[in-house]
């Protein structure tokens, strides 16, 4: 990367130079045009004008006889153009000018060569920029890659001792309650306080087992599958939930969606937390629309709420671990959801608008 940049400062330096002498070599020039002033009389200045716009090289003064009676500028140079024209001398007497501009070959490689390595240049410069910009954006990537993975790690222990420590208390505990319940009345007020205690209970086990699951997903198991069935499976299990708070789940299924290669199970659990997440955000008379369909190599299957929407600010945040704003949230669903779908070579997209809605979006590539 540093050889790089030096060698694209060099080629900006030699440029500018090479750009500066053929700007002002015209300036060096009037020197060698200086000496016709005492030899053109009154019409001097007009003349050497003339003669530098003429891109004069060298010049020689002759008498009627084609003496040589002065000369200047630069004679080695090739193929020379040459014109002779008649000036009045100070005596008025007549005197002949010869004069050498630069040959078609000389004037091009003068004209040229600069103004390409300027252009040659600027272009490198434009193209070194924009490589740094992407090599840094990729170096601030990795070291967000390497920080989350980290804290992945550290997660996974976590979750490790958790799943020993709390897992069998919890079903220790859900057991006896449900043989406490078996011994009295159900239309008791003890049997609805125990089945508070019970769903209460179910939801602790729901986010431990989130907790394990982003921790130490299981690699999936990828099979050519039809999309299709998957997300009405899924559908069909959840929509007596939303029917029962009154909202209204819709399901519009796209038609000769090319098969991708996913695990059943780990995309159903995707697609159930989106759901579970919209029906948290929905109130009744509100709609849930499902949909599927193909864009590009993509097969799609996208969730529309009709919530509140999520602030612009939040959006880049609500992927990270632990990152919730509904009380009783645990901030885990979301990241299972992008690491799940990470691991099925997609991506998931988000459109959300205040007091309108939310669609999230997953991305699976087609199967070869």
């Amino acid at each position: 990367m540093k050889k790089f940049i030096a060698l694209v400062l060099i080629f900006v330096t030699v440029g500018v130079v090479f750009l500066f002498l053929d700007q002002y070599k015209g300036i060096l020039k009037a020197d060698y045009l200086a000496p016709l002033r005492r030899w053109a009389g009154d019409d001097s200045d007009a003349l050497i004008e003339e003669l530098r716009k003429a891109r004069v090289q060298y010049w020689e003064l002759l008498d009627p006889s084609g003496a040589l009676i002065d000369k200047g500028g630069v004679p080695n140079f090739s193929p020379p153009s040459t014109q002779v024209l008649r000036i009045k001398g100070p005596m008025g007497q007549n005197l002949y000018l010869r004069i050498f501009t630069k040959g078609n070959s000389g004037s091009m490689v003068w004209l040229i060569i600069p103004r390409a390595l300027v252009v040659v240049s600027i272009i490198i410069l434009a193209f070194s920029i924009a490589y740094f910009y992407i090599q840094m954006k990729q170096i601030k990537s990795i070291r967000h890659e390497v920080e989350r993975q980290k804290q992945l790690i550290y997660l996974g222990e976590v979750a490790r001792g958790l799943a020993h420590e709390l897992r069998n208390p919890l079903n220790t505990i859900s057991m006896n309650f449900q043989l406490i319940e078996e011994e009295i009345p159900k239309d008791s007020q003890l049997a609805v306080r125990i089945g508070r205690i019970k769903r209460e209970l179910k939801r602790l086990e729901e986010n431990l087992t989130n907790y394990l699951r982003f921790a130490r997903p299981p690699k999936p198991q990828l099979k050519r599958e039809e999309i299709n069935p998957i997300v009405e499976r899924v559908v069909r299990f959840f929509a007596p939930e939303c029917k029962s708070e009154g909202i209204d789940l819709v399901l519009e299924l796209g038609h000769g969606l090319s098969r991708v290669l996913v695990d059943e199970k780990q995309v159903e659990q995707a697609l159930l937390n989106i759901l579970m997440n919209a029906k948290e955000v929905s109130t009744r008379g509100k709609r849930i629309t499902v949909k599927t369909g193909e864009e590009g190599s993509f097969v799609f299957v996208s969730v529309s709420d009709e919530g509140k929407g999520i602030p612009a600010e939040d959006l880049p945040k609500i992927f990270e671990p632990y990152f919730t704003k509904r009380p009783g949230g645990s901030g885990i669903g979301l990241a299972v959801v992008k690491r799940i779908i990470e691991e099925h070579s997609g991506r998931v997209k988000v459109n959300s608008t205040l007091d309108k809605g939310t669609t999230f979006t997953l991305y699976f590539p087609q199967a070869r």
